[in-house]
């Protein structure tokens, strides 16, 4: 499954369209993986163990951005680039450390 996208991408790419796709599917499953990914780093979780979540974060990240691309929207593009931000600055104020 860490290759579970790379046929998706490979189709958006080659035929340049993301008809049918929704840039909020990919935001979505982009935001779960961002806070799967962060939540094994702040428990110090070896990398063995999660890395099939950043693998499979990077592939989102990449089809969300593709979809955003060549749907022309921005807004959830936006919103992926200042949630995990926002996020990361509240984990770091509440945590005292």
């Amino acid at each position: 499954s860490v290759f579970l996208y790379t046929p998706m991408i490979y189709r958006v790419v080659r035929k340049r369209s993301a008809d049918g796709l929704s840039p909020t599917t990919w935001l979505l499953k982009y935001v779960c993986y961002t806070c799967t990914s962060a939540y094994n780093i702040y428990h110090h979780y070896p990398l063995s163990s999660y890395s099939e979540i950043v693998a499979l974060w990077a592939q989102a990240s990449l089809m969300l951005f593709l979809v955003c691309w060549f749907q022309r929207r921005w807004l959830p593009l936006t919103a992926a680039v200042g949630l995990p931000a926002v996020a990361t600055f509240t984990a770091a104020t509440l945590s005292g450390d």
